[in-house]
């Protein structure tokens, strides 16, 4: 059984981190080491909600300092040889959708393995990977010599940025359906002006950190990963 960390950074998740910790929490012992939830600077009820699970150990940021600094931080806390990284705003988890995502690294099949969500993003022609998935497995090793430079990244570049490693390191991927699972997209979270404004701050935290011919590129080199 490989040594899984499981890293869930939220921020404002009330409505979705408990549904999330009941499916994971569960596995710690079986499929996962730990889970570690990094509440960045949630201002609802987040980290109550994450408090009352006694088999997830929580990293409190009193101001919010962005997804990939408590990332980062949740790997420097991290004891697994693997990182699962599971954003907190998924709808419709299911205790196998996780164990689906940890199985090619346990059968030696794959070096990481990628979700592709009922609802990712539209990746222009490019279909058979979402490489702005939150949720991916990945062996600690990979991200670790990083971690610093991925703590300075803007908030949103985190998975452009792991990308980079992977495609450098010419990883094997395995991606993995997700029909069921949804994220919950930020127009419904925060009405749709708010949203739209968050949305536009994510591509330009993702274009700050590679260009638009370097986002195709990432597609193709990817693909041609997949196993």
């Amino acid at each position: 059984m490989k040594s899984v960390s499981c890293i869930i950074p939220a921020f404002n998740e009330e409505d979705t981190i408990e549904a999330i910790l009941d499916v994971v929490s569960p596995l710690v012992g079986t499929y996962l080491r730990e889970i570690i939830v990094v509440d960045d600077g949630s201002r609802d009820a987040t980290l109550a909600r994450v408090s009352a699970f006694k088999n997830v150990t929580v990293i409190s940021h009193e101001l919010n300092k962005g997804k990939s600094k408590t990332v980062a931080d949740g790997i420097k806390m991290a004891r697994g040889d693997y990182i699962l990284l599971l954003d907190a705003d998924i709808l419709h988890l299911t205790r196998e959708n996780v164990i689906a995502l940890v199985k090619p690294l346990e059968e030696g099949v794959a070096d990481m393995a990628i979700s592709y969500r009922k609802n990712a993003w539209p990746l222009f022609p490019f279909k058979a990977i979402d490489y702005l998935s939150g949720e991916r497995i990945l062996p600690r090793a990979a991200i670790e010599p990083s971690l610093e430079a991925i703590a300075k990244l803007p908030s949103y570049g985190l998975e452009v940025f792991l990308n980079r490693i992977i495609i450098r390191k010419q990883m094997r991927i395995c991606v993995v359906q997700w029909p069921n699972v949804e994220n919950v997209f930020h127009q419904h979270k925060s009405g749709w002006i708010r949203g739209i404004k968050v949305v536009l701050s994510i591509w330009l935290d993702v274009l700050s950190v590679i260009s638009v011919p370097e986002m195709y590129l990432q597609n193709i080199r990817l693909r041609k990963l997949i196993v």
